[in-house]
């Protein structure tokens, strides 16, 4: 599977979304102004086994995780700072 997270420009993620490898990404229809999609890696802390975990495993990574969206060749996910939320 490949994931896809909607975010804002300071990385933060409103929601990802999963889809088959090789198939196109099913995106939100409507995004809010300022967000994108990008291409993630998921942590390795997250499993794919099962529906049930993956479910529990997103909501996780979209309330801890951020992207690192400084200029370069790819996005970069990270855990945010646990002071600040960032």
């Amino acid at each position: 599977m490949r994931f896809f997270a909607v975010h804002d420009t300071e990385g933060n993620i409103a929601r990802i979304v999963g889809c088959p490898d090789g198939a196109p990404p099913t995106l939100p229809a409507s995004m809010a102004p300022g967000q994108a999609a990008s291409e993630i890696v998921l942590p390795d802390s997250v499993s794919v086994s099962s529906d049930r975990d993956i479910l529990a495993d997103l909501v996780e990574v979209a309330e801890n995780y951020r992207l690192d969206v400084s200029p370069g060749p790819s996005v970069r996910i990270m855990r945010k700072d646990r002071a600040t939320g960032e």
